[in-house]
């Protein structure tokens, strides 16, 4: 997941900076919550307008994988 974060940001010559507080956020949380009580994001939210702009800013393989995480976090929390 993270060399495809990178990926995209170089795709779109941002700095892998940009990345990295938003990677140490999610293993800090970790260190007091489980994976399930740490879990945020639009697939958690159910926030389909955000996902929307997601997966239009992605390639077509990266958005079915996307897609696969978004549904599978979606179930675990209906």
């Amino acid at each position: 997941m993270v060399d495809l974060g990178q990926q995209f940001l170089e795709k779109h010559h941002l700095p892998f900076d940009y990345f990295r507080p938003l990677l140490e956020q999610t293993v800090a949380k970790l260190a007091d919550k489980t994976a399930y009580e740490a879990q945020t994001g639009p697939a958690r939210r159910n926030d389909t307008v955000t996902i929307e702009k997601h997966l239009a800013a992605l390639e077509p393989e990266q958005r079915e994988l996307y897609l696969l995480i978004s549904n599978s976090i979606q179930k675990r929390y209906s």
